[in-house]
Parts: C-alpha cells; sequence; structure tokens
C-alpha cells in the first residue's frame, strides 16, 4: 500500500500484493491491517504526551481509565507497567492469522483478547513474555484520555475528556 498526501489531500493512493493470499484477497485501500505491537511506540508518545498535560499519570492503573476488566488486573497493573512489559499479564494464546474488514472489526477483536488475558504474574517485576494486552489496553487507556472514541471501554464521556 502506498498513500502520498499533500496539505491533507490525497494525491496518490496504490495497493499492491494479497491481502490474504490463501483466500486470494487482493489488497486494496480500504484493507484494515492489524499493526500491534508495531504501534507500541506510538502508544507510548501519545500516553507520554497525556501525562505531561497532566491527563494521566504513568502511576495510574488500568481500572482507573477502564471498565470491565478483570479486578485483579484493574487495580495492580498500571500505565508504566503495560509500558515497561512488567505488567504480569499474559495474553490468550491464539494466532492471529486473519484479514480484517474494518477498523472498528480490529478494534473490537483485540480489545475483546485483551478482556480475556490473566494475570500471572506481579505486576512490576519482569517477565520473558510478551503481552499483547500490554499494547492493546495502552491504546485503549489513550483512546478514554484523549477522547476520540466513544465505546464501553472508557470512564469518561468524550465531551469530559476531549483533548
Amino acid at each position: 500500500m502506498v498513500l502520498l498526501s499533500h496539505r491533507g489531500r490525497t494525491v496518490l493512493s496504490r495497493s499492491y500484493g494479497m491481502g490474504d493470499q490463501e483466500k486470494g484477497i487482493r489488497n486494496h485501500e480500504g484493507t484494515a491491517f492489524s499493526l500491534s505491537s508495531a504501534c507500541k511506540p506510538l502508544h507510548v508518545a501519545a500516553i507520554l504526551q497525556l501525562a505531561q498535560q497532566g491527563k494521566l499519570r504513568l502511576s495510574d492503573t488500568v481500572g482507573a481509565h477502564l471498565n470491565g476488566f478483570a479486578t485483579d488486573i484493574a487495580d495492580q497493573a498500571n500505565i508504566h507497567h503495560l509500558l515497561s512489559g512488567t505488567s504480569g499479564l499474559d495474553s490468550p494464546d491464539e494466532d492471529v492469522q486473519r484479514v480484517f474488514q474494518s477498523r472498528d472489526e480490529v478494534h473490537e477483536y483485540y480489545e475483546q483478547r485483551a478482556r480475556q488475558a490473566k494475570l500471572v504474574g506481579v505486576p512490576g517485576i519482569p517477565t520473558t513474555t510478551h503481552a499483547e494486552a500490554e499494547v492493546t489496553i495502552s491504546a485503549l487507556i489513550v483512546e478514554a484520555v484523549a477522547g476520540r472514541r466513544t465505546g464501553t471501554t472508557s470512564r469518561r464521556t468524550s465531551s469530559s475528556a476531549a483533548a
């Protein structure tokens, strides 16, 4: 996929290759890709900007910004743990290989997987495993605090959390 824009207008947009070779689905401008961990540096930057603006603290727990997570995760894992890979979380064991039809579908899929995560270690203690849930939960916190998306994950409304 190649996208070139100038002053907010798309100048060139081309797609190449297959979105799913097994199913014969060609790549196109609307193909939704799951970038998952590749976006972690962007989440870190966004969270640090929100912390600098005083909208959150790295010591805030998951439960300070999100509803619906298991009590142990909500109360023990904090933002610093998520960003440093020391949350103690273990994501569901599943190899994700699917073609998503929309951004909303990607969002819902990974949010559901994050909510299935288990606290298997002590937050703050380094582990050797990478928890996909850490990436997803940090993104959900950015959404909740910045007010960019409304839904069941946010304790705040978009009007009270607008950036």
